[in-house]
């Protein structure tokens, strides 16, 4: 019965990974110059901030260029000795076209400053020279920054909410683990069997997270409870796909991985180490992760909250 379950499982997902597109990546380009003299900067470093991190140096005309880059939110910063470093955030990268960012550095060694985007605004914030941004401001795991899956925000990152027949998937403004929203899954498979049913995750913009680097020290967390009384019998299957449509599967069954061995209406802790996506992980490839799907099997309602990726000793009790 469990193999029938697993091919089964294994068919759907093909056809769903299929339909989900692939992998798409562009070009960003750009010139580095003197604010003041309006000269190129040859030997400026520009860094593409994710996982992996990667660093371009401009030419002898300041230009510099980033190939097949995952489309999505990406962050760049362009540093040169003697130079205020800037810091662009939260710009898209299309399909459509490349994408052109030039900097204009300021000759002062008493400050760096940080250009934040979001939307139309700007802000902007001084640091001391020797201050490490990052340890400050974000939260990593040896360099992998794509920690926050789902919070409070409901973004294109998210698919598969909605109501049909057999789901009513949406957010919940009064049950919250924490900040103000949850999501409110309610599901019955029961009633036709041969049905997906599931949603998912492109976080961090959509870019190919590389997993591979954590994969020992790092897990999936969140938090769970029943919208009413007690759930003995709760099935979701977390799928991580890679941009090659490829994917490798972890099966919550049995309130395995939980903290507390009984689901209720109090919120339980939910720990799934990447090391437990061992259902076809030989064809996965784990540095170019596109998605987090989840599929949901025979019938429940449950509140999800706090999606994020943790650091996770492997000697840590989990059932």
């Amino acid at each position: 019965m469990k193999t029938r379950f697993i091919i089964l499982f294994l068919l759907s997902f093909t056809l769903t990974a299929f339909s989900q597109g692939l992998h798409v990546v562009q070009t960003i380009v750009g010139t580095v110059i003197d604010k003041s003299t309006h000269k190129p900067l040859e030997g400026a470093n520009i860094t593409l901030h994710g996982s992996p991190k990667i660093i371009a140096v401009s030419d002898i005309n300041g230009n510099y260029k980033f190939e097949k880059v995952p489309v999505g939110k990406v962050r760049i910063e362009a540093s040169f000795l003697g130079y205020e470093s800037i810091i662009v955030k939260n710009l898209t990268l299309t399909a459509e076209k490349e994408l052109v960012v030039n900097f204009e550095l300021e000759s002062n060694t008493v400050n760096l400053k940080e250009v934040v985007i979001t939307g139309k605004a700007m802000s902007f914030k001084k640091m001391g020279l020797y201050d490490n941004d990052d340890e400050k401001e974000v939260k990593n795991i040896d360099g992998f920054y794509a920690l926050n899956i789902f919070n409070d925000e409901v973004t294109d990152e998210i698919w598969g909410l909605g109501k049909t027949n057999f789901i009513n998937f949406g957010i919940s403004k009064t049950v919250a683990y924490k900040g103000t929203s949850s999501l409110d899954l309610e599901w019955d498979k029961l009633s036709d069997n041969n049905k997906w049913l599931g949603m998912g995750f492109g976080w961090d913009g959509w870019s190919g997270k590389n997993v591979e680097q954590i994969e020992d020290k790092a897990a999936i967390q969140f938090y769970v409870r029943t919208a009413k009384g007690k759930m003995k019998n709760l099935v979701l299957i977390f799928i991580l796909e890679d941009y090659g449509g490829h994917s490798c599967v972890a099966v919550l069954k049995d309130l395995n991985y939980m903290e507390n061995k009984i689901l209720d209406e109090k919120w339980n802790k939910v720990t799934i180490p990447f090391s437990e996506f061992k259902i076809d992980r030989e064809k996965c490839d784990m540095s170019n992760i596109k998605q987090l799907t989840i599929q949901f099997e025979v019938k429940g309602h449950i509140f999800i909250d706090e999606i994020e990726i943790v650091d996770y000793k492997p000697n840590q009790k989990h059932s």
